[in-house]
């Protein structure tokens, strides 16, 4: 069948609460539910809805913060984020396949910019090294190869 899968750009709310260690150490907890169809490209068949996936995912990661009194504080996060499936929901046509949970490290660099005394405004990039997965199902073999970039922006109480 050929063909390449893609998923669309989108914004979505996290739930993020961080417990500082020390000054500059902390451990980060964010959450979601990420709503995704995928499609799948120039295949034989042409271009067409593959499925309707909600996920869940968590993510745990140590924080460094470098200029903690500053008003710009650059930081390092490194940790875990594991995903699983909420519901998966699959275009006519397309045979059913089990979808299991991942793990995967993360990365990430990020900005918080004091506004306030206890408020912040925070900019990140993450990147989520999510492993290959393998399908198999009806007459068919698929490969999911997808590393997740995610850019985030909040705001922040300390307290």
């Amino acid at each position: 069948m050929g063909g390449r899968l893609e998923t669309s750009s989108q914004v979505l709310p996290t739930l993020d609460i961080s417990y500082f260690l020390t000054d500059h150490w902390s451990i980060e907890a964010t959450t979601g539910v990420i709503p995704t169809d995928g499609r799948l490209k120039k295949s034989q068949q042409g271009d067409f809805k593959v499925s309707h996936t909600r996920s869940g995912t968590a993510s745990l990661v140590a924080h460094y913060n470098f200029l903690l009194d500053a008003a710009l504080n650059p930081c390092l996060r490194a940790g875990v984020n594991h995903t699983w499936f909420i519901s998966v929901e699959f275009a006519t046509g397309v045979p059913e396949i089990t979808m299991e949970s991942i793990t995967s490290p993360l990365f990430d660099a990020g900005q918080d910019y004091r506004l306030f005394e206890y408020w912040y405004a925070t900019a990140s990039v993450r990147y989520v090294i999510t492993p290959a997965q393998h399908f198999n199902g009806d007459g068919f073999n698929a490969k999911s190869d997808i590393d997740v970039l995610v850019l985030g922006a909040g705001m922040g109480l300390r307290f």
